[in-house]
């Protein structure tokens, strides 16, 4: 197949592949150009040896990554905890881990400075620390992924336990205060 030549063609304007290729060794290397989609989309691709049999595949044009959703898995929360948040894109990430910009409206949540959605997820987990507070209050959380979207949630902080103190030792069978 050395130096024979390999044509592409598609079924859809959505992407434009080029005319054709020089096969170098035992394959031929093409860049393909796609438009931007909203939700993911199938398109048939093919090539052919010049003379030779036509061969197709689909393929599945993803649209860019935009989040859904950043939420934190339980609310209220209390100060002293430490909470499971998590990221949402609206469709599974493409082949390429995604970095989500993470912060919040209050010094009393310490979350991540960032989240990454592996390649192909739809969703990140995260841990982050609920400070103490005086009063219940809500606050904010956001997600970012820079010059593409960004998204919020309210939580609810309320005053965490604190410390439970108690004489030592206690002698059994007596009560304590």
């Amino acid at each position: 197949f050395l130096g024979m030549t390999l044509q592409f063609s598609t079924n859809s304007g959505l992407v434009t592949p080029p005319a054709q290729t020089q096969v170098t060794g035992t394959y031929a290397v093409g860049t393909f150009t796609t438009a931007v989609v909203a939700t993911p989309t199938p398109v048939v691709v093919s090539a052919r040896l010049v003379g030779g049999p036509l061969k197709s595949a689909t393929v599945t044009l993803l649209p860019r990554p935009m989040l859904a959703s950043i939420q934190s898995l339980t609310n209220p929360l209390y100060g002293g905890d430490i909470v499971a948040g998590r990221v949402n894109l609206q469709y599974p990430n493409g082949p390429t881990p995604l970095v989500v910009n993470v912060s919040s409206n209050t010094t009393a949540l310490t979350v991540p400075a960032t989240v990454t959605i592996p390649a192909f997820a739809q969703s990140a987990n995260f841990t982050f620390n609920v400070g103490n507070v005086a009063a219940r209050m809500i606050r904010r959380m956001y997600a970012v992924i820079p010059t593409v979207n960004g998204v919020n949630t309210d939580v609810e902080l309320r005053p965490g336990l604190g410390a439970i103190a108690s004489p030592s030792p206690i002698t059994g069978g007596s009560i304590s205060t």
